[in-house]
């Protein structure tokens, strides 16, 4: 079953960049956390309007919930079985292009000398601006190179933009620059993940198996998280960003072993050409 990797990642990512920059300026400029959470929820009960307009599905007759529970666990459970669903599954539990020193930015950007206002628009907006072409540029090679090698080649470079930002000089202007090549870069490596696990999925509950990869992805985002987060108050803002990146390279050295050691073994000829 294809499915295109470039827009979901890059609707989900943009939003989240913009919706969290508005929320973060209003609170700074006179809204307070209150009115700023308010007027963000009006905007989201806005948004959901056109909902209203669409129509479901007719539900077949007689199909219990629970009877639907148990066709979508045979269904997870058929994917993870084969080789590509847990490889996909493996991939997309992979610490690597997560963005989770981005988590930390307002807390660290004084090491840059960078402004709050510098801090809002660039991990906001922009940043999430920043993050729409590199989904879909990562989707884009995802759909017509194979995605495991797409996967691992966005993750790398993904750690090439952390290692950039860490031995570059700290001044706010490389500080709001990185971080926007970052964010781009991570919206590379979230497609990319994204269709490894599009990959493997069939036409039977394709939203909630999507849903469930995307779960798994998300899982060691809090982890990295916290490492970087406990390395960044003992050892600093560089050290931080060093720390994220040899995660993510040891990760995708242990990925790409995995991939090798389970490959499928050559085919051989009962029937040889003599």
């Amino acid at each position: 079953m294809a499915i295109d990797a470039r827009h979901p990642q890059a609707g989900q990512l943009g939003g989240q960049g913009l919706g969290g920059g508005a929320g973060l300026w209003l609170a700074q400029h006179g809204a307070g956390i209150e009115g700023a959470a308010l007027l963000m929820a009006a905007i989201i009960l806005v948004a959901a309007l056109p909902l209203r307009r669409v129509r479901l599905p007719v539900r077949a007759a007689g199909l219990k919930l629970g009877t639907q529970f148990r066709a979508l666990g045979r269904t997870l459970l058929e994917i993870v079985r084969t080789r590509k669903g847990s490889l996909a599954l493996m991939l997309s539990m992979t610490p690597v292009g997560l963005a989770a020193s981005a988590n930390l930015w307002s807390a660290v950007a004084d090491d840059w000398g960078a402004s709050a206002d510098l801090v809002a628009l660039t991990t906001g907006a922009l940043g999430g601006v920043a993050s729409i072409p590199g989904a879909l540029v990562g989707g884009y090679l995802a759909d017509r190179y194979p995605r495991r090698a797409v996967f691992i080649g966005c993750g790398f470079i993904s750690t090439i933009g952390l290692l950039v930002m860490a031995l570059a000089p700290h001044t706010p202007g490389w500080f709001g620059t990185m971080v926007l090549v970052n964010a781009m870069l991570t919206g590379a490596a979230w497609a990319a993940v994204g269709a490894v696990c599009f990959e493997c999925l069939g036409s039977v509950g394709a939203a909630t198996m999507g849903a469930a990869f995307s779960s798994a992805a998300n899982l060691p985002v809090p982890v990295v998280t916290m490492i970087v987060g406990a390395v960044q108050t003992r050892y600093g803002s560089t050290t931080m960003l060093l720390a994220e990146a040899g995660i993510g390279i040891a990760s995708l050295a242990l990925a790409c072993g995995v991939i090798w050691l389970s490959r499928p073994a050559p085919r051989i000829n009962p029937h040889p050409v003599t």
